[in-house]
């Protein structure tokens, strides 16, 4: 019988949890259909159930628009934004939910690509756990201890993930130009897909997208002015660096009063 009330307790007090912040739940909710979106559109990509396949993949996009545009409502409320003003513009163009607002909304109608969805995938799987923290209290023992193992597992790679997100933001640049090579995206989809890294470049929270960069031409330096490489594809190397670099957004320093 105490056992009973006991779980009858537990259940009030993670209702009263869920329901406390009605946003971050919608958010939780959102990023777990992102997830489960995601994996039913690989299972279906095996053959099993092919026919749910699109179908997963334009839900896993909307619940991740979903997502980043609650995100983007929360930080303009948090920073106190007009919708239509100057600060506004601004923070369309430097923050994380904004920049991937426009990315699912970009890849919604696109031939479905698994590439495409891992970016989304990932910040979910990210970024669950902080709700996640709050709620395993009011669960059961066992599922405390396996929750709390999984959010450990996640804050302590938490880095090497965000650096792997960058790399596949890097190298979707590769997989857009394919598509429009073999005629499942229109042609200035790469000038768009442009747009999304100078946007990604120029991020005030996260910079490992830079950093991504710099490995990858320091890499490149490396492997042109090595003795085993041959002069013309050193050439060619020396050539796409000089003109990825050129392509880079130019970062104004703030002025010292």
């Amino acid at each position: 019988m105490s056992g009973s009330n006991e779980d009858r307790g537990r259940k009030s007090t993670l209702w009263s949890y869920v329901a406390s912040d009605i946003v971050e739940t919608a958010l939780f909710t959102l990023r777990m259909g992102t997830i489960l979106s995601t994996f039913t559109f690989v299972i279906c990509s095996l053959g099993i159930y092919g026919h749910f396949m699109y179908t997963a993949y334009l839900n896993g996009m909307m619940s991740a628009v979903l997502t980043f545009t609650l995100r983007l409502y929360q930080r303009k409320k948090e920073q106190q934004v007009s919708l239509l003003s100057k600060e506004m513009y601004v923070m369309l163009a430097t923050e994380d939910s904004a920049h991937y607002m426009l990315y699912t909304f970009f890849f919604y109608n696109q031939f479905p690509t698994s590439i495409y969805l891992l970016p989304p995938l990932l910040y979910a799987i990210i970024f669950t756990h902080k709700y996640t923290d709050g709620m395993k209290r009011y669960l059961p023992p066992t599922l405390q201890s396996l929750l709390q193992r999984l959010n450990e597992r996640l804050r302590n790679g938490q880095r090497d993930v965000f650096r792997f997100i960058a790399y596949t933001e890097i190298f979707i640049f590769l997989v857009v130009l394919w598509n429009v090579i073999i005629g499942h995206m229109f042609f200035l989809a790469p000038l768009l897909y442009y747009f999304f890294l100078k946007s990604r470049y120029l991020s005030k929270r996260n910079h490992y997208i830079k950093i991504c960069f710099s490995e990858l031409r320091f890499a490149a330096d490396q492997l042109s002015a090595s003795p085993r490489c041959p002069s013309f594809i050193s050439s060619l190397i020396a050539g796409l660096v000089s003109f990825i670099s050129q392509l880079a957004p130019i970062q104004q320093i703030p002025q010292q009063a």
